[in-house]
């Protein structure tokens, strides 16, 4: 009996190595999706725009749009998706544009047929990039507004750790890479497995700049506690609005209104164009969270199912 056990056991048990060896050496090609093509640009959305390379600190030249605005109040980062290059991010630029402020676009490494393979790290150091970009065009830290969709809205809470932002803008996001993981693989030992965690839960419970959590009703791709769990962790709420996980539901009906009211608190008008030279960061105070409109955040377990 235990002869026949072990014949049955042990072939399973080296399957299931192997499984999972083959899982943690492709686990970044199940979670990066980069797309070399960018084929819409910001003049067909109506917007001037200035091709630029950002630097980043490990020695890469990232491809980037810079689009300026007439007397803005800030300027924003758009972090993408796991998905596609900036090219995805072009109606939410052209929303974020007509709200009077300096854009940039930017692909991470391997997007956009940028250099280099992505990573979580090497996301990071491309955010930094960015950000040291928008720096040396003359804007402020607290001028600064950081928008992320899905995987982006990571990218973006990771730069927030690091450097001083005006506000953060996370849609369609989740609570960590980990968690994700856990729910599609619960078969598999996930946490001892990961190397990109994006555990932006984690990471939001440290900074201070305030936050606006949207997500789509309809997405299709992250529960809805992911978003609950990312908006406890910031001391907000979650914003609802029609939409799936790849349709910017802040562009529905309803949603730009909720979204000027977060920038009109956080980057008012009356001070005029942000194009002098860059202040200093953040001091204690300056930053108040984000409570308005939406649905009340219920602490959320690490780990729960979506």
């Amino acid at each position: 009996m235990r002869r026949a056990l072990r014949t049955v056991l042990v072939p399973l048990l080296v399957a299931y190595v192997l499984l999972c060896s083959c899982v943690a050496a492709m686990q970044r090609k199940l979670t990066y999706f980069p797309s070399e093509a960018v084929t819409m640009t910001p003049a067909q959305y109506g917007m001037p725009s200035e091709d630029v390379r950002l630097a980043t600190d490990d020695g890469l030249a990232l491809a980037a749009w810079w689009i300026p605005a007439d007397d803005a109040r800030g300027a924003v980062l758009l972090c993408h998706g796991n998905g596609g290059n900036r090219a995805n991010v072009l109606p939410i630029a052209r929303a974020l544009h007509e709200r009077d402020f300096h854009v940039l676009a930017f692909d991470y490494r391997g997007y956009g047929g940028n250099p280099g393979a992505p990573s979580e790290d090497g996301l990071r150091s491309d955010a930094r990039a960015a950000y040291d970009f928008v720096a040396s065009r003359g804007v402020p830290a607290d001028r600064v507004l950081v928008y992320g969709h899905s995987l982006g809205a990571a990218v973006a809470v990771g730069l927030a750790e690091q450097r001083a932002v005006g506000a953060l803008v996370l849609e369609n996001g989740f609570r960590s890479l980990t968690s994700i993981a856990s729910d599609l693989y619960p078969w598999l030992p996930v946490r001892l497995l990961i190397r990109d965690t994006w555990s932006s839960a984690d990471r939001l419970r440290a900074i201070r700049a305030p936050v606006f959590v949207a997500r789509g009703d309809r997405d299709e791709m992250i529960g809805p506690e992911h978003a609950q769990a990312l908006a406890e962790a910031a001391g907000t709420e979650v914003h609802t609005f029609e939409g799936d996980h790849n349709t910017s539901a802040l562009l529905s009906f309803g949603a730009l209104a909720a979204l000027d009211r977060f920038l009109d608190r956080h980057f008012p008008t009356a001070e005029g164009s942000v194009t002098a030279p860059a202040g200093g960061p953040r001091v204690d105070g300056d930053a108040p969270t984000e409570r308005g409109e939406g649905t009340p955040a219920a602490p959320a377990a690490e780990g729960a199912a979506r």
